[in-house]
């Protein structure tokens, strides 16, 4: 497979893994090989250990966003908390650090300007596949209030929205 032939395949996924590359060549060193050239020619970029974003080639900018790599960075990780709310438009601020609650645990790392971190949150319930952007699972809006870090926030908001909608 040529160069060219593996970019097409692998700009369909605004996130991949080491896995996937495996799975369209066959071995896991031609993957690597594979990998190594797109990298050096600057069609992909390595977001962390065995993590790769296809960059735009008109735009030059990775295609993933910040909420796609979030999500990728575990099985079944999904953004909760501030991250929820940045991600459903409540917090308006952009975000330098992204919470990810997912089932396996990871280390922090950061990559373009954000630091991705791991928290706990209690329950699975409320999770939703965004239908906005591909790959991305978050908590919805109800989950996102009832584990927002402190009921100030949740105060506020009962100041500029009906109190049916933050009601169980």
């Amino acid at each position: 497979m040529d160069n060219l032939d593996a970019y097409i395949k692998l700009i369909q996924h605004p996130v991949f893994s080491i896995e996937q590359v495996e799975q369209l060549v066959g071995k896991r060193s031609t993957a690597y090989a594979l990998l190594t050239r797109l990298i050096n020619k600057g069609v992909v970029v390595k977001i962390r250990g065995g993590l790769y974003s296809p960059i735009n080639l008109v735009t030059k900018e990775i295609t993933a966003s910040p909420y796609q790599i979030a999500c990728a960075v575990a099985d079944n990780a999904f953004l909760c908390q501030a991250t929820a709310m940045a991600y459903h438009g409540i917090q308006p601020r952009p975000l330098l650090e992204l919470q990810i609650a997912a089932d396996s645990r990871f280390n922090p790392f950061s990559f373009d300007g954000k630091l991705y971190k791991q928290i706990t949150i209690q329950g699975r319930f409320g999770l939703i596949a965004s239908d906005k952007e591909q790959g991305v699972r978050t908590t919805d809006l109800k989950k996102t209030f009832l584990t927002a870090s402190n009921g100030a926030f949740i105060q506020s908001w009962r100041l500029v929205v009906p109190e049916r909608v933050v009601r169980s």
